[in-house]
């Protein structure tokens, strides 16, 4: 019984909280955003949409199992499937992000000289007083 009232609390946190930090990758096509951060290759986007897609079928599957003691487990076919759409659809989000908000827009990317560096992501601002 515990262990059921555990996946209930975790799993909707873990799926929310995973949510939320791909919904601001979304955030500059549905706001407008003074700040966006890309990265040039797209792997952290893509790897980010391909976990979050599978850890729904995943998390879906296991709600099933534990809500009404039914044994079903996901394909390897479906994971698969799954991990490839959220693969492409991030590599999709990060080259949209440089082509319909960064060029359009004009932003700028904060350079290493005003005391910007971060490893993996750049940001991009309309304004360098904002690095």
């Amino acid at each position: 019984m515990m262990y059921r009232v555990v996946w209930f609390i975790f799993a909707p946190a873990i799926i929310l909280l995973y949510g939320w930090v791909c919904a601001n990758f979304l955030s500059p096509f549905i706001f407008n955003v003074t700040k966006v951060l890309y990265e040039p290759i797209g792997y952290i986007s893509g790897i980010l949409f391909a976990g979050f897609f599978t850890i729904l079928i995943v998390f879906g599957y296991r709600f099933v199992e534990v809500a009404f003691l039914k044994e079903v487990k996901p394909t390897s076919r479906k994971l698969k499937a799954s991990f490839i759409i959220g693969l492409v659809f991030g590599f999709f989000m990060n080259y949209a992000t440089y082509a319909l908000i960064i060029e359009p827009k004009g932003l700028m990317e904060c350079p290493a000289e005003l005391g910007y560096k971060n490893n993996l992501m750049s940001e991009y601002v309309t304004d360098l007083k904002e690095c």
